[in-house]
């Protein structure tokens, strides 16, 4: 068994299994944003579900049909963050956060987000804190950093006018005043480079960016895994295209 921290007689406190929540808690405001595929999708115009709900919707759907309604359309490819910021797309709308990867029904009950929601309000001063930041990963990098900059300065601005009303904490100025915390995964920390270097601003009100397995070096793997209908295309050809 490891140890964790130092006891009043210079030793490690026992490890029991998971990292220890002390009482503090941070004043700031957390964004959690997932990875490539960790967004649940719908089609906008009818709310049927497109990406990441359960099994039962693949029913009758399969090989291109399946992936047919994902397909980006000219408008689609083309977005980048002037679209968002001008004119957001409206075909697809991300919902929320996945919470069981249909696509790997062996682990069926495996929830890859979930438990970092809760283990974030945990340790903030209330669950509204926190705020998922769910996004059509289909779309380019840069147009959901935009979309990204404007949700994590609408949470702050929500969270430090709660603070200041129900806390006593101060909802602008001085050292003691809320900022943003972002925990990404994969994708999500791409997003979240592309939303700090849009915004500025947004980069001065931010304290920490936390990400976990984020490709910042690029990931020529993950196009091959992505292109499973073209079986031509060899590793060596991405890579040197890459």
């Amino acid at each position: 068994m490891g140890t964790v921290g130092m006891g009043g007689s210079g030793r490690g406190v026992p490890f029991a299994g998971e990292p220890p929540v002390f009482e503090d808690r941070t004043q700031d405001a957390c964004v959690v944003v997932p990875g490539i595929m960790g967004s649940v999708l719908e089609d906008a115009a009818t709310g049927r579900a497109l990406w990441g709900v359960s099994l039962a919707m693949l029913t009758g759907l399969t090989g291109p049909s399946l992936l047919g309604a994902l397909h980006a359309d000219e408008r689609e490819r083309a977005a980048d963050a002037d679209t968002a910021r001008r004119a957001p797309l409206t075909r697809i709308r991300a919902t929320k956060l996945l919470a069981k990867p249909w696509w790997l029904p062996v682990f069926q009950g495996l929830d890859p987000y979930s438990d970092t929601v809760k283990t974030l309000q945990r340790i903030t001063q209330a669950p509204e804190a926190v705020a998922p930041f769910a996004y059509d990963w289909r779309l380019a990098v840069s147009y959901n950093g935009a979309l990204l900059a404007r949700a994590a300065r609408a949470h702050l601005t929500r969270w430090r006018e709660r603070a200041a009303a129900t806390l006593g904490r101060r909802a602008a100025g001085g050292p003691g005043q809320a900022r943003l915390v972002f925990v990404a995964h994969s994708m999500g920390g791409l997003v979240v480079r592309a939303a700090l270097e849009q915004d500025p601003e947004l980069a001065a009100d931010t304290r920490t960016v936390i990400t976990v397995g984020t490709p910042f070096l690029g990931s020529a793997k993950a196009v091959l895994a992505l292109n499973l209908l073209n079986a031509r295309v060899t590793p060596e050809r991405l890579v040197r295209r890459v």
